[in-house]
C-alpha cells in the first residue's frame, strides 16, 4: 500500500517521541534545525506502513466542546493545538523557515479563515505484523473555511473549504483535540499532499482522495492564530527559538496578513 509523504515525514518524528508518549506526556523536541529549511530524513527504503483513512470522507460534525465554563477561548485554543504542535517546530512536513518570504514561497496555499469542525483520522500503523513493535499514529482532519485565499488555488471537495490534517503527538490526547475545536481566525501556510508527491516525482493515483488534503508546512509555523487583533503563535512555538515567530508574535494580525499578501504578490 502506498505510504503518503505526509505519513512518511511524520513517522520519523513518532519514532523519536514514542518513549515520551508511553509516559502520557506531550513530547517535545529541540526545534532548532542544523540549517534553514531543513528536511527530516524519511523512512529507510523498504519500510512499510498501513494507512487507515479517516472514518468518513464526508464532512463530519464537530465534537462538542469541553463543558467547562471557566475555559476561555484562548485556553480552549491551547488545549486544541498543544497535542498537534507537541513534536516541535520543524517536525511535520520536515521544513523550518527563517523568513516570511521563504514560508510563503514553500506553501501551495496561504489563506485566512477559520476551523469549521474536526474529525479523527486517518490512522497509520507501522510494522503491524509485529505486535510488540507496532507503532500506531493518529491524525486529526479539520475542515478549514477560507475567508481569503492569499496564494494558490484550493483543491476542495466543498467550495470555500479545504481539509487540513495533522498528527496528534502523544497518546490519549485525541479527545482533548476533538472536544476543544476553537473559534477564531487563522493565517495558514499549507502544502497539498498530491502536489507535493508530484514535486517529488512520485506517480499520481487515479481518484486518490488525498489530492484534497493539506498539511501545514510545519506544525508550528504553518498556523498563526488571532486573538484580540494580535498574532499568537501556536502553543509549542514559545519554545521554538525561531526569529520568524519572535518577529510576528504579538503584532497586528491584519498587518501581518497585508504583509504576507504583498510577499505573495511579489512572488507571482
Amino acid at each position: 500500500m502506498r505510504t503518503w509523504g505526509l505519513m512518511i515525514a511524520l513517522l520519523s518524528v513518532a519514532l523519536v517521541t514514542t518513549g515520551c508518549r508511553s509516559m502520557g506526556a506531550v513530547p517535545s523536541a529541540d526545534p532548532t534545525p542544523s540549517s534553514t529549511n531543513q528536511l527530516i530524513t524519511p523512512l529507510p527504503q523498504g519500510a512499510e506502513a498501513t494507512v487507515q483513512p479517516a472514518e468518513s470522507a464526508e464532512p463530519a460534525e464537530s465534537a462538542e466542546p469541553t463543558a467547562m465554563a471557566s475555559v476561555t477561548p484562548r485556553e480552549r485554543s491551547d488545549l486544541f493545538w498543544t497535542p498537534l504542535t507537541g513534536g516541535g517546530g520543524h517536525f511535520g512536513s520536515g521544513y523550518w523557515f527563517e523568513s516570511l518570504p521563504d514560508l510563503v514561497g514553500a506553501s501551495d496555499l496561504v489563506a485566512v479563515g477559520h476551523i469549521i469542525d474536526a474529525r479523527a483520522g486517518p490512522n497509520l500503523t507501522y510494522h503491524e505484523d509485529e505486535p510488540d513493535g507496532a507503532l500506531n499514529l493518529r491524525f486529526v482532519t479539520m475542515r478549514f473555511a477560507i475567508g481569503e485565499s492569499i496564494k494558490g488555488d484550493a483543491i476542495t471537495r466543498q467550495p470555500g473549504e479545504v481539509e487540513m490534517t495533522m498528527l496528534i503527538y502523544g497518546s490519549g490526547y485525541g479527545d482533548q483535540v476533538l472536544e476543544n475545536v476553537p473559534d477564531g481566525r487563522y493565517l495558514v501556510f499549507l502544502i497539498n499532499e498530491a502536489v507535493d508527491q508530484a514535486r517529488k516525482g512520485l506517480p499520481a493515483e487515479p481518484g486518490d482522495p488525498y489530492r484534497y488534503w493539506y498539511r501545514p508546512v510545519n506544525s508550528v509555523q504553518g498556523v498563526m492564530r488571532e486573538f484580540d487583533g494580535l498574532v499568537v503563535r501556536a502553543p509549542a512555538g514559545s519554545e521554538g527559538g525561531s526569529e520568524l515567530l519572535d518577529e510576528v508574535d504579538g503584532t497586528d494580525f491584519g498587518a501581518l496578513v497585508a504583509r504576507v499578501r504583498s510577499i505573495a504578490a511579489r512572488q507571482e
